[in-house]
């Protein structure tokens, strides 16, 4: 079993750790730019995601603990994530004008080095690739 992408996941389904969403939001950007792209913050950067949701209409503060990643996609919207090696694959779709923001659970991560890619569900293009250090 594949999950329906068999371009994206090439190996079998038991290989690949699903990643829960927490804390999910999707708000409205002024960020001009007409592609997607992957922002990622630990807890020592929640002053630099803020700074980010400056350009949203987030209502709130946006608290991140330290077992926890918080991604933000802009243009995009995440409807599932599943982790293998590596690669942090995120799948759903553009979404002109908007910021996912949500958070996953650092726990499941058995790799420093990490590439965080995102995928169109429709027609499985590559919308955005992040490298990241998570410094575990």
């Amino acid at each position: 079993m594949t999950f329906g992408h068999r371009d994206i996941f090439r190996y079998p389904a038991v290989q690949y750790i699903p990643l829960r969403l927490y804390d999910e939001h999707v708000l409205p950007h002024v960020l001009s730019r007409k592609r997607s792209q992957i922002y990622l913050f630990r807890k020592d950067e929640e002053n630099k995601l803020l700074n980010l949701l400056k350009h949203s209409q987030a209502k709130e503060n946006y608290s991140i603990e330290r077992n926890q990643l918080a991604i933000v996609v802009r243009n995009g919207k995440v409807d599932f994530i599943k982790y293998r090696s590596h690669q942090v694959f995120m799948i759903g779709g553009f979404l002109e004008g908007k910021l996912n923001l949500f958070k996953v659970t650092k726990n499941y991560f058995y790799k420093n080095k990490l590439i965080f890619t995102f995928y169109n569900s429709s027609d499985e293009q590559l919308l955005a690739r992040e490298n990241f250090v998570l410094n575990i």
